[in-house]
């Protein structure tokens, strides 16, 4: 279900793209492109055959449970950039500040725990920086289940929009989510 309706204060009145139309519901907007993202995959794997069976086991299964997944988030949009990794931002050499963040090309209003999922996988898991946004930020106990959700299904995304795949790496994502799953029946 979309709402309508312009912004109050910068801030959309839900999730969506940056101009628009918004959803109430996260999974209302997140869903479409889940959706149209899982077709596209089966379609490519049947044709294919570049996905191995474990991971199309997992995007069955997460998909058909990506409510319960993901919870039903309401009213927390914030604006994400979707790509933010290290390659995407900017750094005086002398300073080590960060001068600017490149290339927000699928910049949109959503769920805030969408921009962390480069952070181990770009950046190194050595550096702590999940655990040092949760001290910040304080995350829901299920966190840990979106977050491998999120990793997979921008994988999957990859794959969906490109072609693009890493046989070992969906087999690693497609088991921190099968382990998430179970752990967070």
């Amino acid at each position: 279900m979309s709402c309508s309706g312009g912004t109050r204060s910068g801030t959309p009145h839900g999730y969506g793209p940056l101009d628009g139309p918004y959803h109430l519901r996260w999974l209302g907007y997140f869903g479409e492109r889940l959706k149209t993202y899982y077709i596209e995959v089966k379609e490519l794997a049947a044709k294919e055959g570049g996905l191995e069976p474990p991971v199309m086991e997992v995007a069955d299964v997460s998909f058909d449970r990506a409510e319960q997944i993901l919870g039903r988030r309401e009213g927390d949009a914030v604006l994400v950039h979707s790509d933010f990794w290290l390659k995407n931002i900017l750094v005086d050499p002398r300073s080590y500040r960060i001068t600017g963040v490149i290339d927000p090309l699928d910049a949109e209003w959503a769920d805030r725990e969408l921009d962390l999922i480069h952070l181990e996988l770009s950046w190194g898991s050595d550096m702590r920086l999940i655990e040092l946004y949760k001290q910040q930020i304080g995350l829901h106990e299920r966190f840990p289940l979106r977050y491998a959700f999120y990793q997979f299904w921008y994988a999957m995304q990859n794959f969906a929009r490109i072609g693009w795949h890493d046989r070992e790496q969906d087999l690693k994502l497609a088991s921190a989510l099968r382990e998430a799953i179970g752990r967070y029946r």
